[in-house]
This record gives structure tokens, sequence and C-alpha cells, in this order.
């Protein structure tokens, strides 16, 4: 069973690092992708920013040799504000 708090912990680990760990962010993907059953202590809104936040990761591609084959994928900086922008939704959902 995930829980909200272990998934936030999660992506504040990532963030901390100076580089983007592409090894963290699959395993965030991976749990949030293979959890059938509601996260625990997310609210509907929360759930869907995990699970959105989740699929848009799959599109950060650390390589630049890479991105600019493929012009839909992103680098670390755009890879960092839209797990800082889940985290803020997260917590904006909380106060409402």
């Amino acid at each position: 069973m995930l829980i909200l708090d272990e998934l936030r912990r999660m992506l504040r680990s990532i963030l901390a690092e100076p580089h983007l760990d592409t090894a963290q962010i699959k395993r965030f993907q991976q749990l949030v992708w293979d959890e059938a059953e509601a996260i625990q202590g997310a609210s509907e809104t929360q759930e869907q920013t995990v699970r959105d936040l989740a699929y848009d990761l799959d599109w950060y591609e650390p390589a630049d040799r890479i991105r600019a084959e493929a012009p839909g994928f992103f680098g670390e900086d755009r890879a960092r504000r839209e797990i800082q922008q889940a985290l803020a939704a997260i917590q904006e959902s909380e106060l409402a």
C-alpha cells in the first residue's frame, strides 16, 4: 500500500540531489503505476496529481543528444519544476 507522505519524502529526496537520479524517478513511477488501490492518505485530487506526475516524468530525458532527436522529451530543469509543482499542488489541496 502506497502512503502519500512516503511519496512526498521520495520526491523531496529526488529534488535534494544536485542532479536528478533517473533510477529514483523510475522507482517512484513504478511504485505509483504498480499500485492498483488508492494511495493512503491522499485525496482524489492528490492521487491524480501523483499519477499525472508519474506519467509526465516519463518524458524526462537527461541526455541532451536524445532530447535533440525527440522534441517531446524534456530536461532536468523542467523535471524539477514538474516535481515542485506537484508537491505544491498536493500541499495546496490539503489547505483547501
